[in-house]
């Protein structure tokens, strides 16, 4: 009987690069009331909520919202005048 042998060789396995997360979609203000049907008022809170929280959620909004997502400093340290690109990315953001 034939004898079977296997070769295998020996490449190096990488692992997969993680892929870093995508920056938050900016949404303009201009687009909100597009996408919530039911304009807030003194008496339609929570049908107004069932539809902007999901809004918020899907954005990545919650948490300029809830302060989750606290301000990043203005500079990059105390003794640089360099702005912070994150600050700037939070600040168009949270507008």
């Amino acid at each position: 009987m034939a004898e079977n042998t296997s070769s295998t060789s020996s490449l190096p396995i990488t692992p997969p690069t993680p892929t870093p997360p995508s920056p938050p979609t900016i949404l303009q203000t201009t687009q909100i009331h597009h996408l919530i049907s039911v304009k807030l008022d003194t008496k339609n809170y929570l049908l107004w909520l069932t539809q902007f929280k999901p809004l918020l959620k899907g954005y990545d909004l919650q948490g300029y919202v809830d302060g989750t997502l606290p301000c990043p400093p203005r500079h990059l340290s105390l003794t640089d005048s360099t702005i912070n690109p994150a600050y700037l990315q939070w600040h168009k953001q949270d507008q």
